[in-house]
């Protein structure tokens, strides 16, 4: 099974895109300029390609500084060597808020916490608390 994480060497023929960096691009944890900075191409380096997201403007492709790594980079930096046609659409990765339910908090990493009671008043809701 495929997921965000899963660097190309894993998926075999299902990633065989390459991409090559038209300029230096930076290479985030998610699509757009707030996420986390995991990587850079220098123009001309090349990766896999696995996706892109639904606007088209981020593609998935390998970290070039950690080939065991995801990161996301912008389309218009990188351009794609073979066809484009079959590219995956894939969502960006979950995040961490105060107002996830239990699971989907630890699945993106929080910790679920649970008050403890209070003598008078209402009970405390449980929350999720994010690194």
């Amino acid at each position: 099974m495929w997921s965000f994480a899963t660097p190309s060497s894993v998926l075999g023929g299902l990633s065989q895109l390459q991409g090559e960096a038209v300029k230096e691009a930076i290479c985030r944890f998610g699509p757009g300029p707030g996420w986390e900075i995991l990587g850079y191409f220098a123009a001309g380096e090349r990766a896999p390609t696995a996706g892109r997201d639904p606007s088209g403007r981020w593609l998935v492709t390998d970290n070039p500084d950690n080939p065991a790594q995801r990161c996301w980079v912008l389309s218009e930096s990188i351009r794609l060597l073979g066809d484009a046609s079959g590219m995956r659409i894939l969502n960006p990765p979950a995040v961490c808020t105060a107002g996830l339910e239990e699971k989907a908090c630890e699945a993106t990493g929080g910790t679920w916490v649970v008050p403890p009671q209070v003598v008078t008043g209402k009970p405390p809701s449980p929350y999720c608390s994010c690194p």
